[in-house]
């Protein structure tokens, strides 16, 4: 919304926050005048005022009542920095009301009369606060912590300065304090600024002339005399404060302590609610705030302590910010304080009084009235780096103030100290440092595995669930289970039906989906950050219960069968599954991936469940965790929602036995007429986990290039001769196995010659591999191609989940995606003179010469 801020003639600040859909303003007349400008014997002046301010004036009436009849609201408040008054009215109404809070500030009823009366008030007011416990221990705490300082005196004063103080010392301070300069009008709404500028012009100009300096007089500095305050006070209450300080508003550090006193103690999750409410019912209720002052903020830590249990609250409270100080916060609480405190900045958006007082706020503590953009922004900048460096410099606990207020008989200061010293030294031992990019791995007692990788600055969490299955999970006349499985294993779960199960992600802006391959089967999952915990138990559903529906079933079986059609339409599709039922033939890795007509046709939901139980097994499953979360958190909601699930056993994974000598050769029409030919040769290739992948890959982009185009097989296809407009290779980095295809898309009339080309050109490879600078080459562009790829937190997940199931480990994940940029010449000239041998390979043409359609 519009935003004006003026500096009017004599000083005033002028702010007005333009707009709302209601038509309704807010309005403050803020002066930066508040207690601690008070001297020693005019204790509660400024208080005293405020209240003053409200009497009646002759034949106008009580201020409040005037604001009523405006349709409005009015109060005022005083505090140390400022006294502010405020009124909510109709828009049209705002300049008025404006008007009004300024005669109410400039020209308070000071009378004698007036005087007397109010001070019956507020004396009662002060009585009634000596009648609150949080009040008491609050101010014993203050003076302790502010020591000299005007902080460290009561806002309302004591009964001696309020009996003493008249009218005349009244007006001495009114004086001194309440000038031009010191006002910051802040008003928000649909409103013009003309009339508001014209109603402080007007008060400005009736404003009593006065000399001197309107600057608050220096007080001493904070002399902070930490330890342990205990008051009894006769009341029956257990309540226990502790105050930390810390900088003042406006230091580079203090976005990253709200958060951390968020962590502490805002809402029943915080960790200070979580460890002493929740878990050890030590208090009845506890919280954490930044109160910031201009002097020096302070983290406060209120809590209400369990009968019989107060020393117990205090050691607790010690070693929640002891471990606070020495660990940091997790993930988890992070985002949680983070959500929390910008949800209540826009909350406060929402109404005209939260967006007036904010304004006020900001520009009479700040000198910005702007402030609050850069703020947020800083905010949710906030890393758990962040935490972790501020708590360790601020939360020293040998300069805390330990306030308690209980009955004598429970505790008393010496005690109270050494609780608090016992709870200080007892915090955790600092936790080992890991490498920024070092995934955390945990074992649950049914055998599976949890890696965490935690990325701050992502706003995503993706979950990745890798085991053995796929095609070596089907029965050979399931073929197509594997896919279904992968399909429907999203499809509904738990309490959740297929359209449920979807929109409980959608609505998340997620995504959920099964996969399955050659030997992999499993789940990936990715939700914003803030979603996660509904993420993670939708993929315990899916993994503990899935449903099998059979209307489902038999939409998956409807799907995969339109989709074998048109695999049995295209030539690639067709090219490449008769290639691999002949290089793999009488092992599972020759079936299609998306089944037979056959396999498909026998589909149901009893199969499923067969293949689901094969696989969801805790020892054959890995899950992968990245994204804004916390190692140990993760790890426990993944425990949480698969660590029921069956240990059972690692499913095998099998081999194919080693291709026995002799070119295969397939043939096979073109699906239709006028299609285009496929030449495809394949050969054996390595697994992912072999030694030799690094090199197969450096090989791979020898004959296609790094990203196309570049390669020696598009070089002598296309390039040189015209015969083909699609030229590919690829090392197919299988579990315990893998190929190496090579294939071209030609005009059926020049099939032959294409096929003759792509061999001449795969033997001159063997018989002369790349050299040293080629292969540093494509290792280097190989290197650099696969990060990119990486910058997804799904695809970061994946890649971690497979490393720990099949490869190296999660701890190396690294290495297989830098390991091209280590292999040498040799090493291609060796894998290529063991891979690239016609009479262990399978030569497939689909149309092309021979074809009777041609």
């Amino acid at each position: 919304m519009p935003l004006h801020v003026e500096r009017l003639e004599a000083g005033p600040l002028l702010v007005v926050d333009v707009g709302g859909r209601v038509p309704v303003a807010a309005v403050w007349a803020w002066f930066r005048v508040g207690a601690a400008r008070e001297r020693p014997r005019e204790l509660g002046a400024a208080h005293f005022i405020e209240h003053l301010s409200f009497r009646a004036r002759p034949g106008l009436g009580e201020p409040a009542a005037r604001i009523e009849a405006m349709g409005g609201s009015a109060n005022a408040f005083t505090s140390y920095d400022e006294t502010a008054w405020q009124a909510t009215v109709p828009a049209e109404r705002a300049a008025e009301a404006l008007a009004l809070l300024l005669e109410m500030a400039v020209d308070p009823v000071l009378d004698a009369e007036a005087v007397e009366r109010e001070r019956r008030v507020i004396a009662e007011e002060l009585r009634g606060a000596a009648d609150d416990p949080a009040w008491v221990l609050g101010e014993a705490v203050r003076r302790r912590f502010w020591g000299a300082h005007p902080f460290g005196r009561p806002v309302l004063g004591t009964p001696e300065t309020l009996a003493s103080l008249g009218p005349a010392e009244l007006r001495a301070f009114h004086r001194r304090g309440y000038r031009p300069e010191s006002l910051v009008v802040s008003v928000a709404g649909p409103v013009a600024v003309a009339p508001l500028r014209e109603a402080v012009a007007a008060a400005v100009a009736r404003w009593p002339r006065r000399r001197g300096s309107a600057a608050a007089p220096k007080g001493r500095a904070r002399r902070l005399r930490p330890g342990p305050v205990v008051v009894d006070g006769g009341f029956e209450d257990r309540l226990v404060e502790v105050d930390l300080p810390l900088p003042p508003p406006g230091h580079e550090d203090e976005p990253a302590l709200d958060v951390l006193a968020a962590c502490l103690g805002d809402g029943s999750s915080s960790l200070l609610s979580a460890r002493l409410h929740h878990d050890l019912d030590l208090v009845a209720e506890v919280g954490a705030s930044l109160v910031p002052e201009r002097p020096g903020s302070a983290l406060v830590v209120e809590a209400a302590a369990r009968e019989g249990r107060v020393a117990e609250a205090v050691e607790g409270v010690a070693r929640v910010l002891a471990e606070v100080a020495r660990r940091g916060p997790d993930m988890a609480a992070l985002r949680r304080a983070r959500a929390s405190i910008l949800a209540d900045r826009l909350g406060g958006r929402e109404t005209v009084e939260g967006r007036a007082w904010r304004r006020a706020w900001n520009a009479g503590r700040l000198d910005d009235p702007r402030a609050d953009a850069a703020y947020e922004a800083a905010l949710e900048r906030v890393t758990l780096a962040d935490l972790r460096r501020v708590a360790a410099r601020w939360l020293d606990l040998d300069r805390a103030v330990v306030g308690v207020l209980c009955p004598e008989r429970e505790l008393d200061a010496r005690r109270a100290g050494r609780a608090f010293r016992r709870g200080a030294r007892g915090g955790a031992a600092v936790a080992p440092r890991r490498a920024p990019d070092a995934p955390v791995v945990r074992g649950l007692d049914n055998g599976l595995r949890v890696v965490v990788l935690p990325d701050e600055a992502s706003e995503l969490v993706a979950v990745s669930v890798v085991g053995a299955g796929g095609l070596l999970a089907e029965d050979p006349d399931e073929a197509g289970l594997a896919s279904a499985w992968a399909e429907l294993v999203v499809r509904g779960a738990g309490p959740h039906d297929a359209l449920e199960f979807a929109a409980a992600v959608e609505e998340r802006a997620g995504s959920a989906g099964g996969f399955a391959g050659r030997s992999t089967a499993g789940v990936q999952l990715l939700v914003p950050a803030a979603d996660q915990r509904i993420g993670f138990e939708l993929l315990g559903w899916c993994l503990r219960a899935p449903r099998f529906d059979a209307r489902e079933v038999d939409r998956a079986r409807r799907d995969l069968a339109e989709a074998a059609a048109l695999r049995a339409d295209d030539p690639a599709s067709l090219a490449a599954e008769l290639a691999w039922a002949a290089l793999f033939a009488g092992h599972p890795w020759g079936r299609p991936l998306d089944g037979t007509p056959e396999g498909i046709a026998r589909l149901a939901p009893e199969a499923l469940r067969a293949y689901h139980d094969r696989v969801a097994r805790g020892r054959n499953l890995v899950v992968a965790v990245v994204g804004a979360v916390d190692p140990d958190e993760a790890a426990r909601r993944v425990a949480r929602e698969l660590g029921r699930l069956p240990a059972g056993a690692p499913f095998p994974a099998r081999p194919p036995s080693p291709l026995s000598a002799g070119e295969r050769r397939r043939r096979a029409p073109a699906p239709r007429p006028g299609s285009p030919a496929v030449v495809l040769r394949v050969f054996r290739g390595v697994g992912l986990e072999h030694e030799d992948a690094p090199a197969a890959q450096v090989l791979e982009a020898a004959l296609a290039g790094v990203g196309g185009g570049t390669g020696r097989l598009w070089t002598a296809l296309r390039e040189d001769r015209g015969l083909a407009y699609d030229v590919a290779a690829y090392a197919d980095l299988g579990v315990g196995g893998g190929a190496l295809a090579c294939s071209a898309i030609v005009d059926p009339e020049r099939a032959g010659e294409a096929r003759r080309v792509l061999d001449a050109t795969l033997e001159a490879l063997r018989a002369a591999p790349p050299d040293a600078e080629e292969v540093a080459r494509l290792g280097r562009s190989l290197v650099a191609a696969a990060a990119p790829g990486l910058q997804r937190a799904s695809a970061l997940a994946g890649r971690l989940a497979l490393e720990e199931r099949f490869g190296r480990g999660a701890a190396r994940w690294r290495e297989p995606i830098e390991a091209p940029g280590r292999v040498t010449a040799e090493a291609v000239a060796r894998v290529a003179r063991e891979l690239l041998r016609p009479e262990a390979s399978v030569l497939v043409e689909v149309g092309g010469e021979g074809d009777p359609r041609a």
